[in-house]
């Protein structure tokens, strides 16, 4: 894996530059006084790791023990939580999240993983194909990873899950790498995956059915709504932005619905970030910012017990909640999601609750107590959200030292 020792020169900016202008998002450069634990995790999984840490492995380590090379591997990641050689397939921008930890860190290390992944996906998750009859989703669509529990030479990169709405991420990775590099490929890689987020399959065709109203988003109404963001970056296409906006209407949640089906909550935060970048964008929206603050208020109420996040929760017409099991690293993205919350209504609640859900999902990645350890991909995909956190923990504690 190329850690920068042998590409061309790079031009970089400081870590407090990359903060200051959010070019890659919500950022905190590293802090290891103030996040040691956080700090920690991100740095096994790059190699760094403790005499305490009890496996010795690290995301490099695996990519070696896997034989993660070759034209259709390299740049993926071992999807090693459940079998340890079935492709990940970068699943939830995970090529993004190294981008903004070298960002954070400048550690080239992170950026040779970040480049190898977002050429991955650039030149192999994604189908690159002309349009098929009866098969409207497929062409810039995302393979998914292997399927749970199969290795990867059984169902490999390109593999029989094909494309679905619940696992088609990329463009922001693909994106990220076209802007700091230079690559048209990936520039238009990005916009294969935005524009195949205006087939049927991945996001309404018209404006929402009214009595579909009042439901919560999920991951797969994030991925459409993160593609479709992204390509209107890209190109200012107007018909992007639309199809986002009949997207978020899609998911016009207030709260104490009439019915409402069992939806997992760390997969709704997914989608809460989704829409939190489109507020950002468009601050006048006052309807999409109340679908933002329901989704936001119903994840401070399940999230106020000492283990963070519920994982199963169903909304009811009284505004309480059936909630049922708990969720370990997603916790650091809720967390990013509750400072959100704290930073549009200035309710020190959500801040509080966002500090106890960070805190629990980085010292409990896998289970309670968890050592600080490369435990598997998917934590440390987990591991690499918290930087919305962060940032505005700190922006708090300059308020108070004033």
């Amino acid at each position: 894996m190329d850690v920068g020792g042998e590409s061309p020169l790079r031009a970089e900016p400081s870590a407090n530059w990359f903060a200051k202008t959010r070019a890659l998002g919500w950022l905190h450069p590293q802090d290891k006084e103030n996040y040691p634990y956080y700090e920690t995790r991100n740095l096994v999984t790059v190699g760094e790791i403790p005499a305490r840490s009890p496996d010795k492995m690290s995301l490099l380590s695996q990519i070696e023990a896997h034989d993660f090379y070759g034209w259709m591997d390299y740049g993926d990641v071992p999807m090693d939580f459940e079998a340890s050689s079935g492709q990940c397939n970068l699943k939830y921008d995970m090529d993004y999240h190294m981008a903004q930890q070298y960002a954070r860190t400048l550690d080239p290390r992170w950026f040779g993983l970040f480049a190898a992944a977002a050429r991955h996906r650039r030149d192999i998750d994604i189908h690159h194909q002309p349009h098929l009859r009866g098969m409207h989703f497929i062409k810039g669509g995302t393979w998914e990873h292997s399927q749970h529990g199969e290795p990867g030479y059984v169902n490999p990169n390109r593999n029989r899950a094909q494309h679905t709405k619940d696992l088609c991420y990329g463009a922001r990775g693909t994106a990220a790498l076209y802007y700091l590099t230079g690559d048209w490929k990936s520039y238009h890689s990005s916009l294969e995956i935005a524009h195949n987020a205006l087939a049927e399959y991945m996001s309404p065709q018209s404006e929402p059915n009214p009595t579909r109203r009042n439901r919560m988003g999920w991951r797969g109404d994030a991925g459409s709504l993160k593609r479709l963001l992204e390509g209107y970056l890209l190109t200012g296409d107007e018909n992007l932005l639309e199809r986002a906006r009949w997207v978020i209407k899609d998911c016009a949640y207030v709260g104490k619905p009439a019915k409402h089906e069992p939806v997992s909550l760390w997969s709704s935060t997914f989608y809460m970030m989704a829409l939190h970048r489109y507020v950002e964008m468009f601050p006048q929206d006052a309807e999409a910012k109340r679908y933002l603050l329901a989704h936001l208020d119903t994840l401070y109420q399940c999230s106020k017990g000492e283990t963070g996040m519920m994982y199963t929760i169903t909304p009811r017409p009284d505004g309480t909640f059936e909630g049922k099991g708990t969720t370990s690293h997603y916790n650091v993205m809720g967390a990013d999601a509750l400072a959100i919350a704290y930073r549009l209504t200035g309710e020190m609640k959500y801040i509080e609750t966002a500090r106890r859900c960070f805190d629990y999902g980085i010292r409990a990645s896998s289970w309670n107590s968890d050592p600080p350890a490369y435990t598997q991909v998917h934590n440390a995909n987990g591991a690499m959200h918290g930087n919305v956190f962060m940032a505005v923990a700190e922006s708090l504690n300059e308020k108070t030292r004033r």
